[in-house]
């Protein structure tokens, strides 16, 4: 039984070891105190309406890794978009006017700390670039990053709940957002209260252009559906 025992821990030490190895530049970044300090204070910024910082930020990572993973990609792509997914919102420090932009450029310098090939880096750095606005979907792991940020509209990244703005007023009324992938399909359920109206969500048609935009690029049929809370 001893040498069962010890058969078995060694066996999965060596499989959590080979994740660790396989997402070892992610790994890397996600521990890094002065890029976690960063998406920390993001969130601070009082110009903001809607949360950039750590709660938005691992919602994507997440969602980039699961959507990534259901459609079959390697742990490579996988990696790449999760570190894209990492750094997407650095740039929001002083609001989100070219946010995307200054993510991109200020990206270099953390990806500069990885072992990451150059061919990567540009590609992590164009995704970071484009995921605002979709005009340039060159990689898998960009498409899914474009899915996962425009999905992350719900009550809990209002930051100014009292304002005027109709479109943010009705996001309070999302109570929870789910993103699921099966076969060649990808659904996004907004769980919302009897407050909610769809009229005014559908305002934003760039956010609905960039999702089929996306799906497309994944080969993959994509449905926005509203659900009761």
């Amino acid at each position: 039984m001893y040498y069962k025992k010890s058969f078995e821990k060694s066996f999965f030490y060596v499989i959590i070891m080979q994740g660790d190895k396989k997402m070892k530049n992610y790994n890397l970044l996600v521990n890094d105190e002065e890029l976690s300090d960063l998406i920390n204070t993001v969130d601070k910024v009082s110009n903001l309406v809607l949360g950039h910082g750590r709660g938005h930020t691992m919602f994507v990572v997440d969602t980039v890794e699961y959507i990534l993973n259901r459609l079959g990609y390697d742990n490579h792509t996988v990696e790449l978009g999760k570190v894209a997914a990492l750094l997407h919102d650095i740039g929001n420090l002083t609001g989100s006017s070219d946010h995307a932009l200054k993510s991109a450029e200020m990206s270099e310098y953390f990806l500069d700390k990885t072992t990451l090939t150059g061919y990567d880096k540009r590609m992590i750095i164009q995704a970071i670039r484009d995921h605002s606005d979709g005009v340039e979907i060159d990689t898998p792991f960009g498409a899914a990053l474009l899915i996962a940020d425009q999905s992350d509209y719900k009550k809990d990244r209002v930051l100014l709940t009292i304002t005027e703005d109709v479109w943010y007023k009705n996001l309070l009324e999302v109570e929870d957002i789910e993103v699921i992938v099966e076969n060649d399909k990808i659904f996004i359920n907004r769980m919302v209260t009897d407050k909610f109206c769809q009229h005014t969500m559908d305002k934003n048609k760039e956010a609905k252009e960039m999702y089929f935009l996306a799906s497309d690029y994944l080969d993959c049929d994509l449905q926005l559906q509203t659900k009761s809370s």
